[in-house]
């Protein structure tokens, strides 16, 4: 008797390669995007009062060697009174200039690390402010270069990440203290920007008796939510973000909670899942039956 092996169609051989390539390039994207040099700010906490000392340290994170850099930041001029820089703890031993303040905001550190610098939490500086003013306040790169130690000054493709502190004026908050309300969601809805096209979360949220405190968000793209981060209008939402949660607080601690989900993302998300589950079953179907098909011959 002859004895036949399964074989697999040609159809379903370029199904399993092109969803092999795909695998590969989501892949090397991730690994790409994790080696390159990630630049960001830190500071000990994210609520001040008018008045407080506030330091901001500023990192680095690189895989690659590197050993120059150029950085512009920004600030927010109307809450913050910048006071001073630290490079007490820097890894930056050559600064072309001391790190300048411009003026309108806006700062300029550059220098050399001789030595060249890889890991994490590198330290270039630390910037001194003042909460001059009760608000919002926001701390980005304008630009930020930072080059490869391999003899060539290549400039490396950077992440930035901005740092976004809540400034509050208790000295001049007329504070109810017997207020158990909560605040009121006036608006909360996700929209895109006209230029980009990015989805943004605007909202409006107001306390009439004791004043709104802070606002919070958080996302889910997939099973798990990330970490409560305060939310400053208005709120960016990353690519796969299919639902987030809001939170309203008031000066007494009451808050008021509401769940968002976005259909289009919904969609997608379960349009991929159908075909990931379409074609792990087709290839489980044709082994299934190839494989009772050879024990029969057997």
């Amino acid at each position: 008797m002859r004895i036949k092996f399964f074989t697999i169609s040609k159809k379903i051989q370029l199904i399993i390669f092109f969803y092999f390539l795909f695998s590969i390039f989501c892949f090397l994207n991730q690994v790409k995007a994790a080696a390159a040099p990630q630049i960001y700010f830190q500071t000990p906490k994210e609520n001040y009062n008018l008045g407080d000392e506030i330091t901001v340290a500023i990192f680095i994170n690189s895989v690659e060697p590197v050993n120059a850099l150029q950085v512009e930041l920004g600030f927010s001029a109307n809450t913050l009174d910048f006071e001073s820089f630290n490079t007490n703890d820097s890894i930056v031993e050559l600064w072309r200039a001391s790190p300048i303040l411009l003026g309108g905001g806006i700062a300029r550190l550059e220098g050399g690390i001789p030595k060249s610098f890889s890991g994490k939490n590198g330290e270039v500086a630390k910037l001194i402010f003042k909460a001059k003013e009760g608000g919002a306040a926001e701390l980005f790169f304008r630009t930020a270069n930072i080059y490869a130690a391999d003899g060539l000054g290549t400039l490396l493709e950077t992440q930035v990440l901005p740092l976004h502190i809540a400034v509050f004026d208790t000295a001049s908050q007329n504070l109810n203290l017997e207020d158990k309300t909560p605040p009121n969601i006036v608006d909360l809805e996700v929209t895109k920007t006209p230029i980009e096209g990015q989805k943004i979360v605007v909202f409006k949220a107001e306390d009439k008796e004791s004043g709104l405190k802070m606002a919070l968000i958080r996302t889910r793209s997939w099973l798990t939510w990330s970490k409560w981060q305060i939310a400053f209008n208005p709120v960016g939402l990353t690519a796969g973000v299919w639902s987030f949660q809001f939170e309203a607080v008031d000066n007494q601690g009451n808050s008021a909670f509401r769940t968002v989900y976005v259909p289009e993302a919904i969609t997608r998300k379960a349009i991929y899942g159908i075909l990931l589950f379409g074609l792990f079953y087709g290839i489980y179907q044709i082994y299934f039956k190839n494989s009772r098909r050879h024990k029969k011959l057997l």
